[in-house]
């Protein structure tokens, strides 16, 4: 899937509430580079939380070394 237009919106621009841990975890099933600060690059079966879902398709995420970022909920498997 294409990412999504430098145009629109990825989320609300207000700082997410950290999700609990242990919860809201995928997998990534595809390589997703980051095309700007907002964003967060995707290695395959790399483990990561889902902090905030978007309607957008675009959900607010968090890797394991604790950087954080938009990423393309098509790339994610829930485990």
């Amino acid at each position: 899937p294409a990412p999504a237009p430098a145009a629109v919106s990825k989320g609300p621009a207000a700082a997410p509430r950290p999700a609990a841990r242990g919860k809201n975890l995928f997998k990534v099933i595809d390589v997703y580079a980051s095309e700007d600060a907002d964003s967060l690059s995707l290695a395959v079966g790399e483990k990561i939380e889902v902090v905030e879902k978007s309607d957008s398709g675009w959900w607010f995420a968090r890797n394991a070394a604790g950087k954080e970022g938009w990423v393309p909920s098509t790339f994610l498997e829930e485990l």
